[in-house]
């Protein structure tokens, strides 16, 4: 890891923002501290010596090459991955570390198609459910297990056992219209759905295969502790709020110019910008938009990409209450200047604001209606609806993880607060309180009646995505409108592309008129770097390292 030896003017800028975010936020909970945490962690093996004769015969002589020292890369996240599990979770922050160490038998390309990766071709037959995929040859997981088709029908069936399917179920409802995953012989498995599904390619490509003996003997705790893949990094340690992984030369991918990567646990964006600074970390993840200038003149490289997503929050409509009337649902849209958002708070990174899915995802339509900004609207709705002096309702938060995600929802707070509808926002750590509510097995347990979800298309890049969560049934549902569960349906089992789309536009065109969540602005991918790094990229949430160089 390199330091920057001078005190940047950058560095005196971030530190006045921290002082000034500490005395403001009312002491936000910063899990980890870049100064203490932060060590370098490097285990590859230096080069072996290498001898070299002189050109003059009569005085040969050997000299010895220092061994060349191990490149290692030091990344601050907002969140971190809830286990090394990857069916604990889905999307980020998991897939930026899960994506190193994990193949699936596909992957997301840069144009937002499948891909080929441990399976090198499929086909589907003339019935439409009947998959067949062919795996690469000499492909082995970083223990030494060989890949084969076992090793793929093992990791479903584990995954869609009925305990799997409750264990599992933030990962798990991708797969929900998947029937069978068998071995037709060591390199072949065959994929049977229970419906027509041209998804299935792209879908899969976040169901990473998990080695079948080691699992079997570590169990699934001894797993997330120390997980096992096919990817170009092993995992040396996991914890809560640092895991580091080590370069594993034998992967499909190739062996990774960067020899061990470290992930710790900063939740302020703040801190992760004067830890950036200060050379702490080399990588810092969804610093504030309004930094990157900063930043770029400082001779720091700022990342940008989309993410297919849209960040809301979901509004919980089964309980009762003002969310389960439609036309309040409206109003709270109409009452937030989502452009005045996207043009104040994301330095332009943010492309649309209040719209989903966002162009570049199947089913973006730039003439479907959604919601201007209109308070007088918002406001007639809500006397329509009973509720002309407002309401107070909590919405649980988790920060840190979107670039200017806290600026966002103070925002929506105080535009809401101008209509009447008075919103506390209360943060919650995305671990120990998102996932179990949102995925547990125990059900949910939310506080308030609203709580941050984003509206991601990924890893499908087709807007019926979040469809699995906003629907009736869901494992710990929260939302159920039932004149869209057969419109969702009929997207999900239509396998003709054209009438396909037909039914996703009007599943879209209702969602549209009849809002699950708040729509705020299209989110983005924002990273920052140190100078000297190049090849990094981000794509539907996977971060590969293995084509990532650092220069000091």
């Amino acid at each position: 890891m390199r330091k920057l030896f001078s005190v940047t003017r950058l560095f005196v800028l971030l530190m006045v923002l921290a002082l000034v975010g500490a005395a403001c936020d009312g002491g936000e909970d910063d899990t980890s501290d870049p100064t203490t945490t932060a060590a370098t962690a490097t285990t590859a093996a230096p080069t072996e010596e290498a001898t070299t004769t002189s050109q003059a015969p009569e005085a040969a002589t050997t000299t010895t090459q220092a061994p060349a020292e191990p490149v290692s890369l030091t990344i601050g996240l907002g969140n971190m991955p809830p286990s090394g599990m990857p069916y604990l979770g889905a999307g980020s922050p998991g897939q930026y570390v899960w994506s190193n160490i994990f193949d699936g038998l596909t992957v997301i390309d840069q144009t937002g198609a499948a891909a080929p990766a441990l399976a090198e071709s499929w086909s589907v037959a003339d019935d439409n459910v009947t998959w067949t995929f062919n795996l690469r040859s000499g492909v082995s997981f970083s223990n030494g297990e060989p890949l084969n088709a076992a090793a793929v029908e093992a990791t479903f069936a584990t995954v869609l056992s009925e305990d799997g399917r409750a264990t599992y179920s933030a990962n798990a409802g991708n797969y929900s219209f998947i029937d069978s995953v068998t071995a037709v012989d060591d390199s072949t498995v065959q994929i049977v759905t229970s419906a027509p599904s041209v998804i299935l390619p792209a879908a899969i490509s976040i169901a990473y295969i998990l080695p079948p003996a080691y699992f079997a003997d570590a169990g699934a705790e001894g797993f997330a502790q120390a997980p096992v893949g096919t990817g170009p990094y092993a995992t040396s340690e996991w914890s809560a709020d640092r895991i580091v992984l080590e370069a594993w030369d034998g992967s499909w991918r190739g062996a990774p110019m960067v020899d061990s990567l470290e992930f710790l646990n900063i939740n302020n964006a703040n801190t992760r910008l004067i830890a950036l600074a200060s050379g702490d970390i080399d990588i810092a993840q969804s610093p504030d938009p309004g930094q990157a200038e900063a930043l770029e003149s400082e001779g720091f490289t700022v990342v940008s990409a989309p993410r297919g997503a849209v960040l809301a929050l979901a509004l919980i409509n089964n309980r009762g209450g003002p969310l389960a009337d439609v036309r309040v649902r409206q109003a709270l849209n109409y009452a937030v200047d989502t452009d005045a958002i996207r043009e104040a708070l994301t330095a332009g990174f943010a492309p649309t604001g209040g719209v989903y899915p966002p162009p570049g995802i199947n089913g973006h339509d730039p003439s479907r209606e959604f919601y201007p900004y209109n308070p007088d609207r918002a406001r007639e709705l809500l006397a329509d609806a009973g509720y002309a002096d407002g309401f107070d309702m909590t919405a649980e938060v988790t920060l840190g993880g979107f670039p200017a995600d806290r600026e966002i929802f103070e925002a929506m707070q105080g535009f809401l607060a101008d209509v009447g509808v008075n919103v506390e926002l209360k943060q919650i750590d995305f671990s120990g309180a998102w996932l179990p509510n949102f995925f547990g097995r125990d059900g949910a347990d939310w506080e308030g009646e609203a709580y941050n979800l984003s509206l991601r298309a990924s890893p499908l890049f087709d807007a019926v995505r979040p469809f699995n969560f906003y629907r009736c049934g869901f494992v710990n549902e929260f939302y159920c409108d039932e004149a869209a569960s057969p419109l969702i349906e009929a997207v999900n089992t239509t396998f003709d592309s054209g009438a396909r789309n037909a039914a996703l536009k009007e599943l879209l065109d209702y969602t549209a008129a009849n809002p699950p969540a708040i729509i705020l602005t299209e989110n983005f991918e924002l990273w920052a770097l140190r100078p000297g790094i190049s090849g990094f990229g981000v794509f539907a949430f996977n971060t590969p390292f293995e084509g990532v160089s650092a220069g000091s």
